[in-house]
């Protein structure tokens, strides 16, 4: 072939290559819209849960309490996550469950979706069931028992994720389930207590106001702990959090109407 001959060639394929881009950018659609991002709830300081909300999710969480391992086994059978569910990697599904007992998600969400869930990499899982129009969400990047909550307190149907820093033993997963009158705050989890592998599902003190350095949050961030309850949470934390304007009030079931005051003894135990 010519010199004249390759050059005519190369300008031809040129043009075609030209023309196929428009092709392959009509055929490729529109660009996707980006997706809606999350209010940091440290804005919203008047998005504070009503009385109804916190009487349910606190009478949801204790259905859940298990004081022995042979209960928290079944707990664990109960939330049916997994094909052999345990009480030691059960915190992602029995929060959810919480959440979705009370109301805050659809109940036909499934508890698989939060098993061994990881916020890295499992993004599009948390905003399909906590997505940016019902919740806020807030990033903490300082070592749990540095985090000052007097200024940011939790309240109930905040969902925790607990980073693990440099050093620790595991990543865990709770709902604060009640928030108590001088503001302390409490969740009912799956805890360890014993390097053996003893579980229970307790609800436990996380922090104190009134006295810092009492409370879960500063027992799981302690070294002395890492045999046997192990250590978590000096990597920070995350926290999605019910925009509580867009939920409305829980209602009472029909026993509550009929007879008054009483009503609420939380979901019967299955």
């Amino acid at each position: 072939m010519t010199a004249e001959r390759r050059l005519w060639a190369f300008l031809l394929l040129a043009l075609l290559g030209m023309l196929a881009v428009p092709r392959r950018a009509a055929e490729a659609g529109p660009p996707l819209p980006t997706p809606r991002p999350y209010t940091d709830c440290r804005s919203l300081p008047e998005n504070v849960p009503p009385r109804a909300w916190q009487t349910r999710l606190d009478a949801v969480a204790r259905t859940y309490l298990a004081p022995d391992q042979p209960s928290a086994e079944g707990v664990a059978r109960r939330l049916g996550f997994t094909r052999f569910p345990s009480p030691s990697n059960m915190c992602g599904p029995l929060s959810l469950a919480i959440l979705r007992g009370a109301g805050l998600v659809p109940a036909m969400t499934p508890l698989s979706r939060f098993w061994l869930l990881n916020p890295r990499t499992d993004r599009h899982i948390i905003r399909k069931v906590l997505p940016p129009d019902r919740f806020c969400h807030s990033r903490f990047t300082r070592p749990l028992n540095e985090v000052n909550f007097r200024a940011f307190p939790l309240q109930p149907g905040d969902l925790l994720y607990l980073y693990a820093g440099p050093g620790d033993t595991f990543e865990h997963i709770l709902v604060v389930s009640r928030v108590d009158a001088v503001g302390r705050a409490y969740a009912v989890t799956n805890l360890n207590l014993e390097a053996q592998g003893y579980y229970v599902v307790r609800e436990v003190l996380l922090y104190d106001p009134r006295r810092p350095g009492v409370g879960q949050f500063y027992e799981w961030t302690n070294r002395k702990y890492a045999a046997t309850i192990g250590v978590t949470g000096r990597g920070g934390f995350e926290l999605w959090r019910p925009l509580w304007a867009v939920f409305p009030l829980p209602k009472p079931p029909w026993r509550a109407r009929r007879f008054g005051p009483r009503w609420w003894q939380g979901p019967m135990t299955r």
